[in-house]
Parts: structure tokens; C-alpha cells; sequence
């Protein structure tokens, strides 16, 4: 997590659109969507997207307003995902080798992986980031989306969804949602009064699948 001001957060998002800015095409006012707030202005009775999708026919907007970094990184290739031991299951049924985080990570990937990894992604900002450079044979081959210090500590890229974002995985994932392809975990729900109480939750890293904030 960021830990030095300003920290913006918040940058999914699922909705109905009431304004469409000038020059927007291909989406009108009382559309069903869903994407990217490249501000990290998400957070919030009312956000503006920098990318959308229709919301798959199948979803809620809880469901949806959980998928668009969760799709962008699910790419059809070799993961090995890290995790306690209770995540496990979880993990090989979204096709990911689980392996144990904690002391002697790296030995566990090596021992499926020897040769390495061609990319590390870092979601938790827990201190990993030196093993991942290690894992993956530099820092420019590892990402992090939570850990801004140690990013600027060991040269890693700290993507905030400002740049770079594959925003084609947005338009991807409603068929294959919708045709049962595709599925994500929604961990817990918050009315947006509560944000703080959802931000202790997930610093506590105890539930599995996506915090969603619930704007009445």
C-alpha cells in the first residue's frame, strides 16, 4: 500500500451511467457498465470511468465492479499463484499452481519453475519484492500494485491503472462470463460509510476473493 500521501484509492468500479462526457461514443446515459477509473476516483458515490464494458448479463454490480483488474491479469498462461495452505483449492480451480508464501517461497516456485518466472505480479505489498526480482531476473520483469515503497526501493514498476492497462480484457470477459467461462470471488461487501473498517479487513489479508464498496 502507498505510505506516503496522497494515497487514491479506488479504481474499479460498476454503475449506471448518468453522464457521458464530449467526444465519448458507443455508451448513452442508463447503461449498465463497468471498468477502470484511471484517478483512482472510484471510491465514491460517483465515478468516472477511463475504461467500461457492458456488465455481463449474468452479474450484479458487486460481481462486476470486482472483475476489471482481476481479468486484466488472468492473461491464458503457466501461473503460479502464492498463498496460505486454506487457499489452495482455490487457486488450482482457477487454473494457478498454488504454492505457499512465506519462508522458502522462492525454493517451492523454483522446484516447479527452475528456470524461473517470465513475469512476477506482487498484489500484497508484504516485502516480497527482492525474492520476485530474484524469481523473475530483474526488476523490470516484476510489477507490484501495492507496495509503492519498496517499488521505488528496488526499481520495480508501481502501476496505480494509470498506464498500460489492457483495457481490450474488459470487452473479453463479458462473453466469457456470460457463457460460464469465467467466474471471480467476491470476499466481503461494505456500505461505503464503513470504507475504513473494509480497509482494516484487507490489511488483515483474512478473506479470500474481492472487498467491494456498496454505494446506496
Amino acid at each position: 500500500m502507498d505510505q506516503e500521501p496522497p494515497q487514491t484509492l479506488g479504481y474499479e468500479a460498476a454503475g449506471i451511467v448518468d453522464k457521458v462526457g464530449d467526444g465519448v461514443t458507443n455508451v448513452a446515459v442508463g447503461d449498465h457498465v463497468f471498468g477502470f477509473s484511471r484517478d483512482g476516483a472510484a471510491q465514491a458515490e460517483l465515478a468516472v470511468l477511463s475504461a467500461w464494458a457492458p456488465i455481463p448479463s449474468a452479474l450484479s454490480f458487486v460481481g462486476a465492479a470486482a472483475l476489471p483488474s482481476a481479468v486484466e491479469t488472468a492473461r491464458g498462461i503457466r501461473v503460479i499463484g502464492t498463498g496460505s495452505p486454506a487457499t489452495h483449492d482455490d487457486l488450482r480451480k482457477t487454473g494457478a499452481e498454488p504454492v505457499a508464501y512465506g519462508e522458502g517461497m522462492n525454493e517451492r516456485v523454483r522446484a516447479l519453475a527452475p528456470e524461473g518466472v517470465d513475469r512476477a505480479l506482487d498484489v500484497a505489498g508484504s516485502g516480497v519484492l527482492p525474492e520476485l526480482i530474484g524469481l523473475a531476473g530483474g526488476a523490470e520483469h516484476v510489477l507490484t500494485i501495492a507496495d509503492f515503497s519498496g517499488a521505488k526501493q528496488y526499481g520495480v514498476r508501481f502501476s496505480r491503472g494509470d498506464s498500460g492497462r489492457a483495457v481490450y480484457s474488459l470487452a473479453l470477459v463479458v462473453e466469457l462470463v456470460d457463457s460460464g467461462r469465467f467466474s471471480l470471488t467476491v470476499g466481503q461487501t461494505f456500505p461505503l460509510a464503513d470504507v475504513a473498517e473494509a480497509h482494516r479487513v484487507g490489511e488483515a489479508g483474512g478473506v479470500r476473493g474481492k472487498l467491494v464498496l456498496l454505494v446506496a
